[in-house]
């Protein structure tokens, strides 16, 4: 459930979104999927993945013959692709379903003959399609095939971020590290949820690679009594396919996961719209990648567990935009479609609509890395205006 805010280093370039947790209509049978690997092979082999805006996992591969590359989205019920890609690829979408998606409903329709390729791995399958262009305009390039569920459960998933690398594995063959620490899966819904503990109390997260940020919390745990007390918060840009909203953001004292503590943990606090009906009352929010990616993460949902192995990475502080602005990359430059409550750009008098041409004399064409607004609180960073002016931002901590 591809999810960005302010929280994460994709935000600055991507106020992206979710794609759709699908839910196949009652009369949809559960469709035929082949998995082989190559001769010998009891995996797909290391693969190298492009960590792309520092919180996608982008995996080169082949669909239906055409190279491309995937999203991994555990979030993500199932395999989903572009409609017009599957048009392109000779793939027909059939039916008229409705799936649930942050910002609301979304509509989709099944795609049979899917044949993809993963390094020495062959999945062949069924998927569902959607229109991804305004999720491929928020994050800046292209999104063909988002890799969901349907691959989850049927290979093992290990994920070497400090190595850049990932392979699918084999369940039948698949031996456990002995260092690792394993975490029991638990079925919701199509999905899988995972329990940690947030500043003390228990948590069950929906286990999501596919959000972008740290965790989001739903109103059924940060609306209880104190949560807020004391605690500062702003506001951020989030949402799906079915659309974008404002979300509380604030950060958590401690997190502990995987065996691990987490201190000053970014989070947003959802509102009643932005979180899926069918779950929304068994959950208490979702657990993404900035968390995730501290581990070498493997993914087993056929075993319902997930292996925290090491290296972890406990020490790093948490990437926090401390300007408060949300950007849409565009051919003009960076469109600003949110700017924080209380933060440096609200200071200053920016609006939405604004649009940034460069960033300290860059020019627009060098703007696709996000981390200028990641600087350091005190610092200042000079931004040039379509309009002509000429603004002056200083990092701040608002939240």
């Amino acid at each position: 459930m591809l999810v960005s805010t302010l929280l994460s280093p994709a935000v600055s370039l991507a106020a992206i979104s979710r794609p759709v947790t699908a839910r196949h209509s009652t009369d949809d049978k559960k469709p035929a999927v082949t998995v082989r690997y190559a001769q010998g092979a009891s995996s797909s082999g290391w693969i190298k993945f492009e960590l792309f805006a520092g919180s996608m996992i982008l995996i080169p591969a082949e669909v239906n013959g055409k190279k491309v590359f995937a999203l991994l989205d555990s979030g993500a019920s199932s395999t989903v692709l572009d409609s017009s890609f599957a048009s392109d690829i000779g793939l027909c979408s059939k039916g008229h379903h409705i799936g649930g998606a942050d910002g609301g409903p979304v509509a989709y329709g099944n795609v049979k003959g899917v044949d993809l390729q993963l390094g020495k791995l062959r999945w062949r399958g069924q998927a569902v399609a959607i229109d991804l262009t305004a999720v491929s305009a928020q994050v800046g390039r292209p999104l063909p095939i988002i890799l969901g569920g349907a691959l989850f459960s049927d290979t093992i998933v290990d994920i070497d971020f400090a190595g850049r690398r990932i392979a699918f594995r084999d369940p039948k063959t698949f031996v456990t590290p002995p260092t690792a620490i394993a975490t029991r899966l638990i079925k919701a819904a199509d999905l899988r949820a995972i329990s940690i503990s947030v500043e003390d109390h228990p948590a069950k997260l929906l286990f999501d690679i596919g959000n972008a940020g740290t965790l989001n919390l739903s109103p059924r745990f940060w609306g209880r009594a104190g949560f807020l007390q004391g605690r500062r918060t702003s506001t951020t840009y989030s949402g799906g396919a079915g659309g974008m909203q404002e979300q509380q953001i604030a950060r958590l004292d401690r997190l502990t996961v995987g065996g691990a503590q987490f201190r000053g943990v970014p989070v947003e606090l959802q509102n009643a719209n932005a979180v899926h009906g069918d779950l929304s009352q068994a959950l208490d929010g979702n657990l993404g990648i900035g968390v995730l990616s501290r581990f070498h993460l493997i993914v087993d949902f056929p075993h319902a567990r997930v292996l925290f192995a090491p290296p972890v990475d406990q020490a790093r502080p948490f990437p926090i935009n401390h300007i408060g602005l949300t950007v849409r990359p565009g051919k003009a430059g960076l469109t600003v479609v949110h700017i924080a409550r209380g933060s440096p750009a609200a200071l200053v008098g920016l609006s939405v609509g604004d649009v940034i041409t460069t960033v300290d004399g860059a020019p627009k064409s060098a703007l696709a890395n996000s981390s200028w607004q990641y600087g350091k609180i005190g610092n200042t960073v000079h931004l040039g205006m379509l309009d002509g002016r000429q603004v002056n931002l200083k990092y701040g901590d608002y939240f």
